[in-house]
């Protein structure tokens, strides 16, 4: 496996880049929630009205003397509900002079067609890949590894002997978004994010990311090595759902209930955490609020001077320290779209 392609396949397995349509489909589990656990439910809702911005996933945003600019919220898996976009975030996009994304690289899916060069190779593999002692076979039990490794599909990706050598928190996520264990192909029909990076290039305008590569793993795995293992033993005992998990998240953004896919990852409810897996408060903080901070700093010069269509995922959205309230705090104007 050639260093390009080594680069991509750790990119994947630390869910920095776009997964596949899943060849199995799970089902919502609000439904079974509300019938068997309804405190599951109450919990959730309780949270997430809490949150400003818990709703919508596309917005205009405005300031005295700038371009409007817009806001998309993504979601990172592949599914033909969201393709192709919608004709208003078409025409926002095609109003727009510049294109943010989280990553430049979005969009870039072939092994020799990603453009690394204001990366650090070696910083992404350093972060990506564990130091002996510190692996998942270090200190998972015999019962959980062969978990992990059934759960896996061996594929082009070397999906497992990369696992198996990787952080724990880049596996814990992993795991979180790779339903039926299967990888991804990345010559699928993309995303919405491969999507808008796809359409802004055709268009001869620019893509810029918003973060590196390298920043987000390092912010990730900047969390005591306990919290990962904790995260990737949960994960490993939610991986069963992780379909039904995931058409649940898929179909809270599709009726703009984003506070509440939120509200799922934060949730401590100890019958939710045992059975479905648990995002610990620490990860949270980095996954979330860090970044988001990161990205507002980046994104006001940007918005100064041209008019913006920035498109990150939907989770950065809502919340106290979310991008839309961080926005609002610098003056910005914030008008829900409604796309549905």
């Amino acid at each position: 496996m050639n260093t390009i392609r080594l680069l991509c396949s750790l990119l994947v397995l630390a869910g920095l880049v776009t997964q596949a349509k899943a060849e199995c489909v799970g089902k919502s589990l609000f439904s079974e929630w509300q019938k068997k656990h309804p405190e599951i439910i109450q919990a959730i809702e309780a949270r997430s009205v809490q949150m400003p911005f818990t709703k919508g996933k596309f917005f205009k945003i405005t300031k005295d003397g700038q371009r409007p600019s817009y806001v998309l919220g993504t979601i990172h898996v592949h599914d033909e509900r969201y393709i192709p976009l919608n004709p208003k975030i078409l025409a926002a996009l095609n109003e727009t002079e510049l294109t943010a994304l989280e990553l430049a690289q979005i969009g870039q899916i072939g092994f020799e067609d990603m453009d690394l060069s204001d990366e650090n190779p070696e910083e992404i593999m350093f972060w990506s890949l564990a130091e002996s002692g510190e692996r998942p076979l270090d200190f998972l039990s015999a019962e959980e590894q062969l978990k992990l490794k059934n759960y896996v599909k061996e594929d082009s990706f070397s999906s497992v002997s990369l696992m198996l050598v990787s952080r724990p928190v880049n596996v814990a996520l992993q795991l979180a978004s790779m339903p039926c264990g299967k990888f991804p192909d990345p010559k699928i029909t993309p995303g919405v994010d491969d999507s808008l990076a796809h359409a802004t290039r055709q268009a001869g305008r620019r893509v810029v990311g918003l973060e590196k590569i390298s920043e987000q793993l390092k912010l990730l795995n900047d969390v005591p090595l306990h919290i990962q293992q904790e995260m990737l033993r949960s994960q490993i005992r939610a991986f069963p759902y992780s379909s039904d998990l995931l058409e649940t998240a898929k179909q809270l953004y599709l009726s703009d209930d984003i506070g509440k896919l939120i509200a799922i990852m934060e949730l401590d409810h100890p019958l939710f955490v045992e059975k479905y897996g648990h995002y610990p408060e620490e990860i949270m903080e980095k996954l979330l609020n860090v970044r988001n901070a990161i990205m507002v700093d980046r994104l006001l010069p940007l918005l100064k001077d041209k008019s913006v269509f920035v498109a990150v995922g939907a989770g950065h959205l809502p919340g106290e320290y979310g991008l839309l309230k961080l926005l609002e705090e610098q003056g910005y104007k914030i008008e829900r779209i409604d796309i549905n």
